[in-house]
């Protein structure tokens, strides 16, 4: 999201009444957000290395909706156990990679071979 600084790529400033996921992607400076009221499919593909940093918040989405997000923004496909796929995540890391974030939240990075 063009604009929006570090501090306010936030779900209670972007999306304060609705599930959501807020990524500050620390390389470009950019803010990435899916709201509940908003497609995930409308965010471009970045194609991020698992090292690049990010500072993210979720709150109340689903893991298939921050999974989907994140496979967005990585250059990986991103897998989602299927027992985990409706449960919802609450997190927020201030300064993490992108692969570390991606493990944290219970997220599998498919092999590519």
């Amino acid at each position: 999201m063009a604009g929006i600084s570090k501090n306010e790529c936030t779900c209670a400033h972007l999306c304060p009444d609705a599930q959501c996921v807020a990524v500050w992607i620390h390389e470009t400076n950019e803010c990435w957000v899916a709201c509940s009221s908003d497609p995930i499919k409308m965010l471009p593909p970045l194609g991020m290395s698992m090292d690049a940093m990010v500072s993210v918040e979720v709150r109340g989405a689903t893991m298939a909706t921050v999974g989907s997000a994140l496979a967005k923004i990585a250059a990986a496909e991103l897998l989602i156990p299927a027992e985990s796929v409706t449960d919802t995540v609450l997190i927020e890391v201030e300064e993490t990679s992108l692969g570390e974030l991606i493990d944290e939240i219970g997220l599998v990075v498919r092999d590519s071979g």
